[in-house]
């Protein structure tokens, strides 16, 4: 989120008062060394007196300059306690909504073109369909898709548990269930920061790029209509599991 908080940075190359001074210093000798033969005092006093003034008007400009900068930080500050503030009461509405959800059954009986909208009515908050994804969901024709949604299921509530609030009986809970559904969750391996795959393994999300780094793997299989891959980011500052691609094998080192 503090992305979402940006400031001009008021600070500028501004000379420090020593700095002002020693030119102004310099002026005057150098312009004393210049015109020697020439100087009589009142040249020297009324110059040196308009070098002053210059460098006072240099002290005021960078004292101002100050405050504006440290004005606009607080400023910045307070914006971001304020979000922190809001994201924190949107995340307790969520979980209630979601408690609330939990408490009726999930239908997994759904078309896969209908995937974004079936997490967003049952997840919000913890799970999002990235566009990319959705599209990819609907060109699907795998042969189990309550799988695939309840792979879906198992990102948004037991791995979201483990990741959020941690313990080893929540990361027991998620093995359990990955066992029970016959799929694993781990790295997406070496290829995700290999530069000729990096279209693949990059997806944005609200104005952000996320690395597909973990997926869930169910079938090995290279058939389309039974192979199992769900390749997500996981979100540590909104605690949010962003789900890049599915259903299909994306490229790896061991393609």
């Amino acid at each position: 989120m503090a992305d979402t908080v940006s400031g001009r940075d008021d600070r500028r190359d501004i000379p420090s008062f020593g700095v002002i001074r020693s030119i102004a210093a310099d002026q005057r000798i150098k312009a004393a060394l210049e015109n020697a033969d020439t100087l009589n005092a009142a040249d020297v006093a009324q110059d040196i007196a308009a070098l002053r003034d210059q460098a006072e008007s240099w002290e005021k400009y960078a004292l101002a300059e100050d405050q504006r900068a440290q004005r606009a930080e607080e400023a910045q500050r307070q914006t971001l306690s304020r979000l922190y503030t809001y994201a924190n009461q949107i995340r307790k509405l969520e979980d209630e909504l979601n408690a609330l959800r939990a408490a009726s059954p999930i239908d997994f009986d759904v078309p896969l073109e209908d995937l974004a909208s079936w997490a967003t009515e049952h997840f919000t908050g913890r799970l999002v369909i990235t566009n990319r994804a959705a599209r990819a969901a609907a060109a699907s024709n795998h042969n189990e898709p309550q799988l695939i949604l309840r792979c879906i299921e198992l990102l948004a509530k037991d791995y979201w548990h483990m990741k959020v609030h941690g313990g080893a009986e929540r990361q027991a809970a998620c093995k359990l269930r990955e066992a029970e559904l016959g799929v694993r969750i781990s790295p997406s391996g070496d290829a995700v920061d290999m530069r000729q795959y990096e279209a693949e393994y990059r997806v944005r999300w609200e104005g952000r790029e996320y690395r597909l780094d973990m997926h869930l793997a169910g079938s090995d299989s290279r058939d389309r209509q039974r192979g199992l891959r769900v390749y997500f980011a996981w979100d540590d500052e909104q605690q949010l599991v962003v789900v890049g691609h599915l259903p299909t094998h994306l490229t790896s080192t061991h393609t």
